[in-house]
């Protein structure tokens, strides 16, 4: 994963109290991990939901999407290049 910074954050007693029980459900290992990845997946949906705010506004036009826009936008999605993703269909 990689290099990560502390954060302090202060959360509702319920909101710990959900978190705690994926932890017990075994959904994640702890709560460190459970809020990262639960943040790390709002804010994918977050950034999908600008990502078709913006074609819809392009699709406005009767233009077309530029190869650099498309690859941006599934660069964003999906965290690699599309040249990744088509090479890892290929192994499959």
């Amino acid at each position: 994963m990689g290099w990560t910074q502390i954060v302090s954050v202060r959360l509702e007693p319920s909101e710990l109290e959900k978190i705690d029980a994926l932890v017990k459900l075994g959904r994640f290992p702890n709560r460190s991990v459970a809020i990262r990845m639960l943040l790390k997946d709002a804010l994918k949906k977050l950034i999908i939901k600008d990502i078709e705010q913006s074609i819809i506004e392009s699709l406005g036009s009767p233009r077309m999407l530029s190869d650099k826009t498309l690859q941006d936008i599934g660069t964003r999605l999906f965290d690699k290049s599309t040249s990744e993703i088509v090479t890892e269909g290929r192994e499959r």
